[in-house]
């Protein structure tokens, strides 16, 4: 596979991984995952997924940690499921708005 990114406006980065043998492209979205220049352990536990670019770990949309508020509620309540499967679904209506937007052609 080869790797392309490019860093959007707003920090934001999009990486496109493209298939060998094919002409398929796979895009994500990535974001800082951590906050300023030192090592801040707590913190690479924003996401569920995260790689470093030249230094810098990003984190990928779409894999964004639950906020205290939904992660404190029982894990086998109905409210929890409709609250998580919101959640995420809200970051993946991000990631689509940001794939259909043209500065992403990389």
């Amino acid at each position: 596979m080869s790797k392309a990114y490019k860093t959007l406006e707003n920090g934001q980065v999009v990486r496109c991984l493209t298939v060998a043998g094919t002409k398929m492209d796979i895009f994500s979205l990535w974001e800082p995952a951590l906050a300023g220049a030192g090592c801040e352990p707590e913190k690479i536990y924003s996401h569920i997924e995260v790689m470093s670019v030249n230094g810098k770990w990003l984190g990928r949309v779409g894999s964004r940690s639950l906020p205290p508020e939904i992660e404190a509620l029982d894990p086998l309540t109905k409210e929890r499921q409709i609250r998580v499967e919101a959640f995420y679904a809200a970051q993946s209506a991000e990631v689509l708005q940001r794939s259909t937007t043209p500065s992403l052609r990389l």
